[in-house]
């Protein structure tokens, strides 16, 4: 690499770590001079592991006088303790009261903090009704901030540890995610999105990364479009604990460092649990703030011009914490810039998919009581897109009926699709499940002095809507209730063997066909 190009790289890099944890605006997006928006003031840390002082010390100097408070605190995880206690029991209201003695008077109940559990918080004891995305929980919507006047300040979304870990449950996961952003009208509202597990290449237990990235792209981006038909764009911030790749050593004194880093929106970051899986990024993505050893946190205040993050260490906004010169919090930071660079450089202009099409002949697809899933091949001009440039989500994909494929592009390594495509596809109804048998029936003659009625000699299982029955022919010693099928026998008649041939309908429901049988029924007087 000539010396100008990596002058030019140093710089970049440079300039974006030494103003990494300074008051950092985030693509401001509220109206100005809107006497709707108050301040917000939100704090985020990880990882008490047993240093039991470890909060009051992260969260000093942050807002906490009545009236401007800090109103929702969020430990992302691994409160466990150290040595030989790696998970000890403990109740979630005493890190409720660790809270609440650092001064915050706007954290009033336990809706006002959340604690990500991790993999080793399974001995928790929910005491306070605090602890979000345990074990039953998953993944979903923890916090709606309100103003004054009642519309949303900010959303705050938890990932639960499997969502993260587990592949498959990530993707699903992930699938919900995207249907909630899908509910959201009003795109000047920041999400902040919280999990446990980092995105970046860490220890590899972030098998789900890839489809979170993808995700938090979804929801940041003017790569879909709002139901109000305008192009979104919104504040999304990422923010995680389990630091192991970048945390602080006290074995290692001479190479400190302090386990907090930034990348910002629109950077390339290595995504998932391979190595030099590069995604550029359309959110913003920072550590929480670790508690282990020489306790952080973060501090996000969302005001009427926009949004802010901030780092707290020992008291005060830390302006030095993303230096260049820490071994780990500035190399591996850097490292992500510059590998970006040189991916970024690689990057074609954005493809736009919205006028693609597919190579689905019009398949027909019918219920079956599970999602249709259809993945055809997306075709730009005469090329096929790879998978990898773009995700299929459905809607209406179950019950018979019209169904949607909605195909949105992403930024993959190589190649950055935008622009979204929807494709309407019909569910037919199945065939009617109905199973009609026919028996002998036999009554004493002793018993017919007067007419009597009998549960028909037919069995009608699985039918799907409702069960009508019809006389078609037979002796007329017979007559069947059209509603329940149940036959009777006239008064008086002799013994012998009497027959009826009945039609039985099955009507169908919303997803199967009608259907009817015509079956013979015996009843034996004797």
């Amino acid at each position: 690499m000539n010396m100008k190009k990596l002058f030019s790289i140093c710089l970049t890099a440079a300039v974006i770590l030494t103003a990494a944890f300074s008051v950092m605006a985030v693509n401001p997006v509220f109206a100005e001079n809107d006497p709707a928006q108050e301040v917000h003031y939100l704090a985020f840390a990880s990882d008490r592991h047993g240093n039991t002082s470890a909060i009051e010390q992260a969260f000093a100097g942050m807002p906490s006088s009545e009236g401007a408070s800090v109103e929702y605190v969020s430990i992302i995880g691994d409160m466990v303790g150290s040595g030989k206690e790696k998970a000890p029991a403990y109740d979630s209201s005493a890190i409720y009261d660790e809270i609440v003695d650092a001064g915050f008077s706007g954290v009033k109940t336990n809706e006002d903090m959340s604690i990500l559990w991790a993999d080793h918080d399974e001995y928790v004891n929910d005491d306070a009704k605090i602890v979000f995305a345990d074990k039953g929980t998953g993944s979903g919507l923890m916090k709606t901030g309100l103003n004054n006047d009642g519309t949303p300040a900010y959303y705050i979304y938890g990932i639960a540890f499997y969502d993260m870990t587990d592949s498959a449950k990530a993707e699903a996961a992930a699938e919900e995610f995207m249907d909630w952003v899908d509910t959201l009208t009003d795109n000047t509202v920041p999400v902040i999105v919280l999990c446990h597990v980092p995105l970046h290449y860490a220890r590899g237990d972030n098998r789900g990364a890839i489809y979170w990235s993808d995700a938090l792209n979804y929801a940041a981006t003017g790569e879909i479009t709002a139901k109000s038909g305008e192009t979104v764009i919104r504040d999304v911030v990422y923010m995680h604990g389990h630091n192991h790749t970048v945390e602080y050593s006290a074995k290692d004194p001479e190479n400190v460092y302090s386990g907090e880093f930034y990348v910002p929106r629109g950077a390339a970051m290595e995504i998932g649990a391979e190595e030099n899986h590069f995604s550029r990024i359309y959110y913003t993505y920072t550590t929480a703030g670790y508690l282990k050893d020489d306790p952080k946190a973060t501090l996000i205040t969302i005001d009427s011009e926009g949004m802010k993050i901030e780092k707290y260490y020992k008291g005060e906004v830390a302006d030095g914490l993303y230096d260049a010169e820490s071994r780990h919090s500035g190399d591996f930071a850097t490292r992500f810039l510059q590998e970006g660079v040189h991916q970024i450089a690689q990057t074609s202009e954005a493809e736009d998919i919205s006028a693609a099409r597919t190579d689905d002949p019009g398949a027909e697809y019918v219920y079956t009581g599970s999602e249709i899933r259809p993945e055809p091949a997306i075709m730009v001009g005469d090329k096929q897109l790879g998978k990898g440039n773009y995700w299929i989500r459905y809607k209406n994909n179950v019950n018979a009926g019209t169904a949607k494929m909605i195909i949105s592009g992403k930024a993959a390594n190589n190649v950055r699709c935008s622009g979204a495509l929807t494709i309407e596809f019909t569910i037919s109804k199945a065939k009617n499940p109905v199973k009609v048998s026919a028996s002998m029936k036999t009554v004493k003659y002793s018993a017919l002095k007067k007419a009597k009625m009998i549960t028909a000699p037919l069995t009608v299982n699985n039918a799907a809507g409702t069960v009508r029955y019809s006389r078609v022919s037979g002796s007329k010693k017979l007559t069947i209730n059209k509603k329940n099928g149940k036959i009777t026998i006239k008064k008086g008649t002799r013994k012998g063997t009497y027959r009826i041939k009945v039609k039985i309908t099955a009507d169908g429901d919303v997803n199967h066909l009608s259907a009817s049988q015509k079956v013979s029924a015996a009843v034996r007087v004797k």
